[in-house]
């Protein structure tokens, strides 16, 4: 009896060891199965915004000669941006997947490609004198940037069918490489060509601010209040969509014996249809001089019904 009741304690161990076993075993395949299916839906999310960053610059530099400078700048931006969050894309999936080497590798293509892509928005905004940031790697060609796309398509492609016999059963997508087939050469040339795209350079002078106040006086004329020096604030404005350069001269000089001429150049750049405000240090003044005031913008075209120089008349008064 003893034996009996022995050998069914342990007939009931058996069972639920065993249970416990399988049980066991499910939840390592559906946590592996949950691990895998998350892993593929990032990883293809990683993909399809690549492939919308390749098929949207095929169309920019397709169609892109019938968009206005501004337009196609936004454009462009919009694509850079979305080139500049991958690397924190590519962390993500390092954490997420069960898989270390899977994911590693995929990480490692993905920063290959982001570099590529933003070697040609590069070239694309440098031929357009677009307002852009620098290349990852600005000595990376167009060319050597189309040949690693097509080549790091392939490589991810290989990679597709990494987790289809896993627990998840997963197939992963693949990035395209269409703007790798693109004739980047003649693409380029139709956009510098397009009129819509063309720079038309202007910049203007649009303020000038006098401390003191000058007192009232007829257009043209400043007539001050007895000081020894005075203070200008000048504000430039770029018409143009594109970063310009600017040379700004102030030239003092006395009509008289009294006085010293007094000269000064600034420079700085100015946004894409921005404005720039210059301070030019203090100009020395004496009781009773007479001076003519000189302001100019040097170096670039001006803008229909603006000026780049202003001219006035000094008067300080004794």
């Amino acid at each position: 009896m003893t034996i009996v009741v022995a050998l069914a304690v342990l007939a009931a161990f058996g069972v639920l060891f065993t249970r416990d076993v399988f049980r066991s075993a499910h939840d390592v395949t559906t946590a592996r199965q949950s691990e895998d299916t998350s892993f593929a839906r990032m990883a293809n999310d990683v993909v399809n915004r690549q492939n919308f960053v390749d098929s949207s610059l095929v169309t920019l530099l397709s169609t892109g000669s019938s968009m206005t400078r501004p337009l196609f700048a936004a454009q462009l931006s919009k694509l850079a941006n979305e080139v500049s969050s991958w690397s924190t894309a590519g962390a993500q999936l390092i954490v997420t997947g069960a898989d270390h080497q899977l994911a590693l590798t995929m990480e490692q293509l993905l920063s290959e490609r982001s570099v590529d892509f933003a070697t040609l928005l590069g070239v694309v905004a440098t031929k357009l004198a677009l307002p852009f940031a620098t290349p990852v790697d600005p000595t990376r060609t167009p060319q050597v940037a189309q040949q690693n796309l097509v080549a790091t398509s392939r490589q991810w492609r290989s990679l597709q069918y990494s987790l289809v016999h896993g627990p998840g059963r997963v197939t992963l997508l693949a990035p395209s490489a269409a703007s790798a087939s693109i004739r980047l050469g003649s693409a380029l040339a139709n956009l510098v060509a397009s009129p819509l795209l063309s720079v038309s350079r202007g910049v203007a002078i649009t303020a000038v601010r006098v401390d003191p106040a000058p007192l009232p006086a007829v257009p043209g004329t400043l007539l001050l209040p007895p000081v020894t020096s005075i203070a200008l604030g000048i504000t430039v404005t770029n018409t143009a969509y594109v970063d310009q350069p600017v040379t700004l001269l102030i030239t003092w000089t006395p009509i008289g014996v009294l006085g010293r001429p007094q000269h000064e150049t600034l420079t700085g750049v100015v946004g894409p249809l921005r404005s720039l405000a210059l301070v030019p240090r203090a100009i020395s003044t004496l009781a009773n001089e007479s001076a003519t005031l000189t302001i100019g913008v040097r170096g670039v075209a001006t803008p229909i019904g603006m000026s780049r120089t202003r001219t006035y008349r000094v008067k300080v008064s004794g």
